[in-house]
């Protein structure tokens, strides 16, 4: 008999995804800790980066400008 999958609820997700986010733990470790495929746990965590992304780019709060990092040697220079 083939086993049923597993569903987990978007709560679910977003917890584990914050548990990535956090790079406490390998998302190998996380996975193996719940019993969840590696790659999901990666899908889960590009979908939510791209839906936050996407949801802050909607939004008329913010103003997404460039920003360059410069090391501290060279940013004292100038």
């Amino acid at each position: 008999m083939k086993p049923t999958r597993r569903k987990f609820t978007p709560e679910e997700k977003a917890r584990l995804v914050l548990e990535i986010l956090k790079e406490e733990k390998f998302v190998s470790h996380l996975a193996a800790e719940h019993g969840i495929h590696a790659n999901a746990l990666t899908r889960w965590k590009t979908e939510a980066v791209y839906s936050a992304s996407d949801d802050i780019r909607q939004s008329k709060c913010f103003i997404l400008l460039p920003f360059l990092a410069l090391p501290l040697s060279l940013a004292r220079r100038q």
